[in-house]
């Protein structure tokens, strides 16, 4: 039982500490344990994590300096369970004060009259933690550099950083993205699709339009992998389906959610969320298409090679498939089987491809084809619309002005 008052907690033999040697006694013991010293944040186990380690045995102040969406806010409210669980407070202080050493007037007045009969009460850590947003009269640093009186008064400072690789961005965003029950129960998520949307974040980081010091934070992914999953289900909705899935034309839904979490550079200067400029690197399925299937480009080929591809191209030299944004899952389905070749191409899939996902990976390599110019593609409102190479560029040509007004981050 919890001493109630001064005289019953100094028999009790319990010590104050200070907020640094509780973190440091608390780690001790966690460490022992194998415990780690952050839950569900990832990358940082061989980087961050340490460093935040050795500041904490040493006594340190910390400074976690990085780039937005890099979890900083996170693990400093993680660290609030390396306090004690509970500590004694003077009962009805307003500044929570040591029993033994008293600072607020109230306190060191009850204590004086009172002795070892003053009243305490037992305070858990959760209450003792409190967050101050870096508002104009608090201000510590300017895009990363730190005001020059603070830097002496900073014992360890630790750059975070953004996910290293695409799947470890995807465990990520996984964890943290928000889903309604329904949701869940609606719509699927193919891990082709989760790859896409977190490539998409990656390509604006690596991105010379895209302003270094604002970054690009693991909260754009988040964000845009929500709109495709709500786009999905939008769609099952207006064609009432119980069940549906996320498709390459899904990432139509990404840009909203996009467009206000980057900052562009052009013509030597910064740019606001929502003023016009070059778009980032536009994030095609160029590369991604090469992790599961051949190489499409003629140059990459021998001489004495089939072209594995000869089938589905030559088809849409006679012929055009519209794919449909919201169509229906038989209409979407059937729109991609009836293209000559096409269904063979999957079996040059360098993994398995579910049944169920089988219209995605036909989309998928349309996109691919059409990216490295074997087919052409030209988007319109609705969807998407694949052909020959020769009408989709001269398509192109009429209508270059008004769909990069519409589409900045070529996602059409």
């Amino acid at each position: 039982m919890n001493p109630k008052n001064l005289g019953e907690l100094k028999k009790s033999g319990w010590k104050p500490r200070t907020v640094k040697q509780e973190l440091r006694a608390n780690l001790i013991a966690r460490i022992r344990a194998k415990h780690p010293l952050f839950e569900g944040i990832h990358g940082y186990a061989d980087t961050v994590v340490p460093a935040m380690e050795r500041a904490i045995l040493a006594g340190h102040s910390i400074n976690l300096l990085g780039l937005r969406g890099q979890a900083k806010t996170r693990m400093a409210r993680s660290l609030v369970q390396l306090l004690d669980e509970w500590m004694p407070v003077v009962e009805g202080s307003e500044l929570n004060d040591d029993p033994f050493a008293p600072v607020s007037r109230y306190a060191k007045d009850l204590v004086a009259a009172k002795g070892d009969a003053t009243p305490i009460t037992w305070m858990h850590r959760d209450e003792r933690y409190t967050e101050k947003l870096a508002t104009p009269d608090v201000t510590a640093t300017n895009r990363g550099a730190i005001i020059t009186p603070l830097k002496d008064r900073i014992q360890s400072q630790i750059l975070t950083h953004y996910p290293e690789s695409i799947e470890l961005g995807m465990k990520i965003t996984a964890q943290e993205m928000r889903s309604s029950e329904e949701q869940r129960a609606t719509v699927d998520v193919p891990d082709l699709m989760r790859v896409l949307v977190e490539r998409i974040a990656m390509e604006a980081r690596d991105s010379e339009f895209v302003d270094r010091k604002s970054g690009v934070s693991a909260r754009l992914a988040i964000g845009a992998l929500e709109s495709v999953v709500s786009a999905a289900e939008r769609r099952a909705l207006y064609n009432n389906e119980q069940h549906t899935m996320v498709r390459i034309g899904d990432l139509f839904a990404v840009v909203p959610a996009i467009t206000g979490k980057i900052e562009l550079v052009y013509e030597g200067r910064t740019g606001g969320t929502g003023e016009s400029g070059p778009a980032p690197d536009r994030p095609r399925a160029t590369e991604t298409f090469k992790d599961y299937f051949p190489d499409p480009s003629p140059k990459r080929r021998s001489a004495t090679a089939a072209d594995p591809y000869a089938e589905v191209v030559n088809w849409f030299n006679e012929n055009e498939t519209d794919v449909l944004l919201d169509g229906d899952a038989m209409s979407y389905r059937a729109a991609l089987e009836a293209v000559g070749g096409l269904p063979k191409v999957l079996k040059l899939q360098k993994s398995t491809v579910a049944e169920a996902e089988r219209s995605v990976w036909m989309e998928f390599v349309l996109h691919g084809l059409a990216e490295h110019s074997r087919i052409g593609r030209n988007n319109f409102t609705t969807g998407v619309r694949f052909g020959d190479v020769l009408n989709s560029v001269l398509s192109d040509d009429a209508d270059d002005d008004e769909e990069d007004a519409a589409d900045p981050f070529g996602l059409q």
